[in-house]
Formats: C-alpha cells, structure tokens, sequence
C-alpha cells in the first residue's frame, strides 16, 4: 500500500513541475529544457503503473482497495 502513496506523492510533484514550467514553455516554445522536465515530470505515473501490471501478471500480486 505504502508504494501506491509513494508514487502518488511523486506524480503530484511531477505535475506541480509542469505547472512551474508552463509559463516558460508560453514564452519561449523551443527551449529543450523545458520539454525535458516536462516529459521526465509526467513519467513516474505511467511507469509504476506498466510496472505494476507486469508484477501483476508475472507474480500474481494486487494492491487492495
């Protein structure tokens, strides 16, 4: 259960990234960086979600409600 809230916390930092960025990305859409953050900010939920479904099918393991 605890790995579920870790990866919450981390997703909502990654997207309060994404709104720190934002006002950069709107006045300069080229800049690298700012893609970057942007893109590394919104892995970490898709990740452990394509890993929990791998551990799923692999071990047989589920998180409860």
């Amino acid at each position: 259960m605890m790995w579920a809230v870790w990866v919450s916390c981390i997703a909502a930092g990654g997207f309060s990234a994404v709104l720190l960025v934002w006002p950069v990305i709107r006045r300069g859409p080229r800049r690298f960086r700012s893609w970057i953050t942007v893109i590394l900010a919104l892995t970490p939920l898709p990740l452990a979600s394509a890993m929990l479904h791998h551990a799923a099918r692999v071990r047989g393991f589920f998180i409860a409600p």
